[in-house]
């Protein structure tokens, strides 16, 4: 037993001693390693949100103005009251109004009396005042198709203005984008407007760099088809219409790629302190140019399509005062001939519906009344805004807003690039700047806006959260701290962000093969799927648990 438990031990000692030459052959019988990072891959969960901040609002909220501008006759409530649906807030003079009820309460009584009069046979006097009234409606017609072509003959050469400025803005923000790419950043890189431009710096941060790279040729093309579209225009508006459209899209790309630039240039080694300044000076300067021209096509696109629905509005407005002229002559010349012919049963008709007229415009005149007076849609806490009794108020101005007493939701502003990420029926989480950190409530993305909020030349969209709870802690106006869980994976492989590279359109990492070797990596093309809020991604394809991806090498 001795003798073979020695046998046993030899043996150990002899891998011992072959494992340790091993390992002495690896760190000192080869060139040394470059320095760098790995991880191991495993399988975990990924959580992806999206953090914004946002202000707690009233579910229900109303702030009420008069229709009409007047003079405040009568406050019927105080800040801080309570009320009802229905309650009478506030009031206007309205002795004018009761003036012209008064007017439409005789005007009525007056067409009834002229039924009582054609039912009682025509009278010479009236018939000359109906030929009058024929008279006076034919010259409104005239006027009205005089004023149809002048709409028209207006809103022609208005459009006209607005195309004829267009070629100079294309043509101007050429120039401005030519400068931005081929002057303002031609130090920036060697083979410029080549297939392989390349950055004249070296970069720390090398997905900007390859972006960087990349995204030049992208936007020399978008400048070569800015130009060549720029040469090709006509007079057309249609052509003109396509070039802004296309303008837009190629000053769009070359904004994305300068950003991108603004990105290598901030991870930027070895160069000088005034160098980089001197370089950041000149990105400015070319992204002013991009920003401008790239404002300049967007509104233009707006003046010309705000400039088309005025003319359509305008048209349409002569259009329907010419239809209503042409009416009023028809009704005139129908009234006379039926007064002509006698008292018929169709005049008496006609006569009954004039009193209709006069009875519906007296309704109108007590609508407006009932409009004086200020009511609350809802059941709520009021706050006046400063109004007072005998004050002159315009119409539109804020008098007072209702506000529902305990129901309560989020309202944020999500920017473009998050926006996609968020759906109706994402949860959320939150916190309130007036409490602790560890007070957590709970909330649910209920709405989206559709149509983009722009905040200092980003693009957001307003989201609308609702508390999954009520809470009496909570009050209109505190700051939310949200985290809407937007996405998560259970058991999935994923790698840091900075581990995935672009390398000819293909995302590939690079796996530890063996370090006896030269290279001791190689590189693996991945499918990648979620990204995290922790900075790591998704591998759907590609990698197994185990394996040795490399995050950076030096």
């Amino acid at each position: 037993m001795l003798k073979k438990a020695k046998i046993i031990l030899i043996v150990i000692l002899a891998l011992v001693v072959v494992s340790i030459a091993g390992i002495g052959y690896a760190l000192f019988g080869r060139s040394k390693l470059p320095e760098f990072g790995f991880i191991e891959v495993e399988r975990t969960n990924l959580v992806q949100e999206v953090s914004v901040t946002g202000k707690i609002k009233p579910r229900e909220a109303v702030s009420l103005s008069f229709e009409k501008s007047g003079r405040v006759d009568k406050i019927h409530i105080e800040t801080g009251e309570a009320v009802n649906k229905g309650s009478i807030l506030a009031s206007l003079d309205s002795g004018e109004l009761r003036a012209q009820e008064s007017q439409a309460m005789a005007s009525l009584d007056n067409e009834k009396a002229n039924l009582a009069e054609l039912k009682q046979g025509a009278k010479p006097e009236e018939i000359a005042l109906l030929e009058t009234k024929v008279a006076n409606a034919q010259i409104v017609l005239s006027d009205a198709q005089e004023n149809l072509s002048n709409v028209e003959d207006k809103a022609a050469t208005d459009l006209d203005n607005l195309y004829n400025e267009a070629e100079g803005i294309l043509n101007e923000v050429y120039v401005d984008a030519d400068d931005a790419l081929n002057k303002q950043i031609d130090d920036f890189f060697t083979n410029d407007n080549t297939a392989s431009p390349k950055l004249t710096f070296s970069v720390t941060d090398s997905a900007a760099k390859i972006d960087a790279e990349l995204k030049r040729k992208i936007a020399g093309d978008a400048l070569n088809s800015l130009k060549s579209t720029v040469n090709s225009i006509s007079t057309y508006y249609s052509s003109l219409d396509e070039a802004l459209t296309k303008a837009e899209g190629y000053l769009t790309t070359i904004k994305e790629f300068l950003s991108r630039l603004n990105d290598a240039l901030n991870a930027a080694a070895g160069l000088s302190q005034t160098t980089i300044l001197t370089y950041k000076g000149y990105l400015t300067t070319a992204r002013t140019n991009i920003n401008d021209g790239l404002s300049a096509v967007s509104d233009h696109i707006g003046d010309i399509a705000a400039q088309i629905s005025t003319n359509q509005n305008n048209i349409s407005t002569a259009r329907a005062g010419l239809n209503t002229a042409s009416n009023n002559l028809k009704v005139a010349e129908d009234e006379l001939a039926l007064e002509l012919a006698g008292s018929t049963q169709e005049q008496i008709q006609a006569q009954e519906a004039k009193v209709k007229v006069a009875l519906a415009n007296l309704e109108n005149i007590r609508a407006q009344l009932e409009k004086m007076s200020l009511r609350s849609p809802i059941l709520g806490v009021v706050n006046l805004a400063g109004v007072k009794e005998g004050e002159y108020v315009a119409a539109g101005e804020l008098v007072v807003s209702v506000i529902s007493e305990s129901d309560f939701q989020i309202e944020c502003l999500i920017p473009e690039v998050d926006i996609a990420k968020v759906k109706t029926g994402d949860i959320a989480e939150l916190t309130l700047d007036a409490y602790n950190d560890d007070v957590i409530f709970r909330a649910v993305v209920s709405s989206v806006d559709p149509k983009e909020t722009i905040i200092e030349g980003v693009a957001t969209y307003k989201t609308i959260l609702q508390f999954t709870q009520k809470d009496s802690r909570i009050r209109s106006g505190m700051t939310a701290n949200i985290d809407i869980l937007t996405a998560q994976r259970t058991g999935v492989i994923v790698v840091p962000q900075r581990a995935v590279l672009t390398k000819n359109g293909q995302k590939i990492v690079r796996v530890i093969t063996d370090l006896d070797q030269e290279p001791f990596w190689q590189e693996v093309q991945v499918q990648t799927g979620l990204r995290g809020s922790d900075g790591n991604i998704e591998i759907v394809s590609g990698l197994s648990a185990g394996d040795k991806v490399i995050t950076f090498i030096e």
